[in-house]
């Protein structure tokens, strides 16, 4: 997510160079695409409760939108018409959705306001894996011997593991290279 001030610095560029001062955007349309449910903008060392302050709906220019919610799950459409596959892929989809919205997680101890613990399903864990071998368990989940085998472009870019530093990512896809045959 943007920060605000990006939004409203644009509106007073647009009003300025279109000399349209009463006219939000100097009347150009403004199409925004977004899932307040991801990242807050950033800015080091910065309390959540300040940078909550800095989202588009806490804007002059929010009551400006029209805010319009998507109802279908377009990935959840165009996955093949195998049941099973959807079904999973529709309960993820569920329980990802409340765990956006908080319903899903008890409060942390330590910051019982802005995070809770949330338990990851069955299924999204590699159960019964030593330690060193969790990251070879993961990337055969996600690539298959098959991808890595015989690597195609548009499969490999399909999928992904994503990690929360990027020295851990740099790991894996080191691993992942020296896997890759040819």
């Amino acid at each position: 997510m943007s920060d605000k001030r990006c939004f409203e610095c644009v509106d007073r560029t647009f009003r300025d160079l279109l000399d349209k001062k009463d006219i939000p955007f100097g009347g150009i349309s403004m199409l925004l695409g977004g899932d307040f449910r991801q990242t807050f903008p950033v800015k080091p060392k910065t309390a959540p409760k300040d940078l909550i302050l800095l989202t588009l709906p806490n804007s002059i220019l929010w009551p400006l939108f029209t805010v319009f919610h998507l109802t279908i799950n377009m990935w959840l459409v165009s996955l093949d018409n195998s049941l099973e596959p959807s079904i999973a892929y529709a309960e993820f989809a569920e329980w990802l959705i409340k765990v956006g919205e908080g319903v899903i997680g008890q409060p942390d101890p330590e910051d019982t306001e802005y995070t809770s613990d949330v338990e990851m399903l069955n299924n999204l864990l590699l159960l019964n894996t030593l330690p060193e071998k969790s990251i070879d368990q993961l990337i055969d989940f996600v690539y298959g011997d098959f991808d890595l085998e015989n690597p195609d472009l548009t499969c490999l870019s399909n999928r992904a593991i994503v990690c929360p530093k990027n020295d851990t990512a740099d790991d894996i896809n080191q691993k992942i290279v020296d896997m890759l045959t040819g």
